[in-house]
């Protein structure tokens, strides 16, 4: 029996599959990393870290599976996208990885708009400048640590630098690369035009590949640090909004999958890319070559989440260092007697301004209606609707841009809970599919794996056979009539905070 691995490298941890060719998941380890924030706006990752993380994941699958663990195959990646990870010739790291959460680039983003132009760079990148994306972190470290940017070789995706750990090469993939607003879509390529405009070299990105494309094999001082053998071969793999649509099985139009990580996304396969898309959602290469996907985003979704537990509610976190049990399943513990709506509480899930579909980074959380009545759990309750709210909002711009949804798949932590599965349908008013494995990123980036081992003919076909449906959910009829009018109110919030929220930002150290 042979093996493969999936490793995915998100914002806040990395997890490791180990997956049988047949199709059988023998285990999936994670391991919790922080992001570090420097200043207000500013959010970075440590790439060290990540490796180190992958290895404590790849030793406690050890600690249970060493026998399988020698039959690996083929490693898949995947990870957070547009994080800009700026390494010398030699791969080392000259500064931590600005990744997608961070808001620094103001400035940089309104230079580009400027040199390039707005409308030119939407035909060319299909997607809007802010700071989320790879252009403005490049400009902005041109500028402001230009010493470390002329040393630099290669500016890598977070999930590249991995793949360069344990292969030795620079590379990257057409998703990932289309998340970076420097590559044109019409070619497949980096954009000559747009670096000429922004005065970056473009010699400095790495060659772009196929999502199952082979890059290399294990090196020998990768394979001795991780505990694996040197002949594994390695596949490009994806961003993890395209290893979580294949690990999802949303390989073709008229499927949405719903993720809830530290962001909330929702993910829909397009044939084509529509000019009424460009501007208003944020378009990529899928991982299945010759297919193209559409996200709109909530960038404080889990996060959201996280912050309570690790801020205000903290209880969770002292009880767990003694037990097995998860702080976020004992924060969401009970949360089922707590009526729709939280006793009239709204929150609004801003934490990191919002994408979808104000695209403001001076957009800000809130937390309305809060009385003396009040209790942590109503206020936890509160927080998940309005997450789950702010995801609705996104599936409705893209059903309103004409793109048409059959059936919504969920994954990742917000599928995990029971709980928030059934107030997703509610909230949602949709019938929603939940799967046997959560973990769609690094399922996906698995199934890349065995599509490089040449078992399969093609990525679809793959996903197809290794992506096991759970259950169907649909909505609570009575608790989709006080969603829908909760619903109705969440949506006059943003518009009513935020010139206030604008004013706020001058007292933000």
């Amino acid at each position: 029996m042979e093996y493969v691995l999936g490793i995915d490298i998100g914002t806040s941890g990395a997890k490791v599959l180990l997956m049988a060719v047949e199709g059988d998941i023998i285990a999936c380890k994670g391991e919790n990393y922080d992001i570090s924030s420097l200043h207000p706006g500013w959010a970075e990752g440590d790439p060290e870290t990540w490796w180190r993380a992958v290895k404590k994941c790849i030793n406690k699958i050890s600690k249970e599976h060493q026998p399988e663990l020698a039959k690996v195959k083929a490693i898949g990646l995947s990870g957070q996208m547009h994080g800009a990870v700026f390494v010398d010739q030699e791969g080392k790291p000259l500064y931590p990885c600005i990744i997608w959460a961070d808001n620094r680039t103001a400035q940089e983003c309104h230079e580009i708009i400027e040199l390039v132009g707005a409308k030119r760079i939407r035909e060319i990148s299909y997607n809007p400048v802010i700071p989320a994306y790879t252009a403005p972190k490049v400009l902005w470290f041109q500028k402001n640590k230009q010493e470390f940017y002329e040393k630099t070789y290669r500016i890598l995706m977070p999930k590249d630098y991995i793949g360069f750990k344990l292969t030795g090469i620079f590379y990257t993939d057409y998703s990932d690369a289309s998340g970076t607003l420097l590559f044109d879509f019409v070619q497949k390529r980096w954009s000559e035009e747009i670096f000429k405009k922004l005065n970056l070299d473009i010699n400095k990105h790495p060659v772009i590949n196929p999502s199952s494309a082979v890059i290399g094999t294990l090196t020998s001082k990768a394979a001795d640090y991780l505990g694996l053998k040197t002949e594994i071969i390695v596949v490009a793999g994806g961003g993890d909004l395209a290893c979580g649509a294949i690990g999802n099985a949303n390989t073709t139009e008229g499927i949405a999958s719903v993720t809830i990580g530290t962001a909330g996304q929702v993910v829909a396969t397009i044939d084509q890319i529509s000019n009424q898309t460009v501007g208003k959602l944020f378009n990529f290469c899928h991982g299945v070559e010759d297919k193209f996907f559409t996200l709109a985003s909530i960038l404080s979704a889990g996060l959201s989440l996280k912050w309570f537990k690790d801020n205000i509610s903290l209880i969770e976190n002292l009880f767990v260092k003694e037990t097995s049990l998860d702080s976020f399943d004992l924060l969401l513990e009970g949360i089922e007697q707590i009526p729709p709506g939280s006793n009239g509480l709204i929150f609004l899930p801003y934490l990191n301004g919002v994408g979808t579909p104000y695209l403001d980074h001076k957009a800000k959380g809130a937390l309305l209606g809060l009385t003396h009545n009040h209790r942590k759990k109503e206020i936890v309750k509160a927080i998940i609707e309005g997450v789950t709210f702010g995801i609705r909002e996104c599936l409705e711009t893209i059903i309103n841009l004409g793109i048409e949804i059959k059936e919504v798949i969920i994954s990742a932590g917000g599928a995990k809970n029971s709980k928030w599965q059934q107030i997703q349908s509610d909230i949602y008013n949709k019938k929603i599919i939940t799967l046997k494995i959560a973990d769609s990123s690094p399922l996906g980036a698995a199934i890349l794996a065995t599509v490089g081992l040449g078992k399969y003919n093609s990525i679809q076909e793959a996903s197809i056979f290794y992506v096991k449906r759970n259950e169907e959910l649909i909505p609570n009829q009575e608790n989709k009539v006080l969603y829908n009018n909760l619903y109705s109110i969440y949506k006059k919030v943003y518009s009513s905070l935020k010139e206030i929220n604008d004013d706020l930002d001058d007292f933000i150290n």
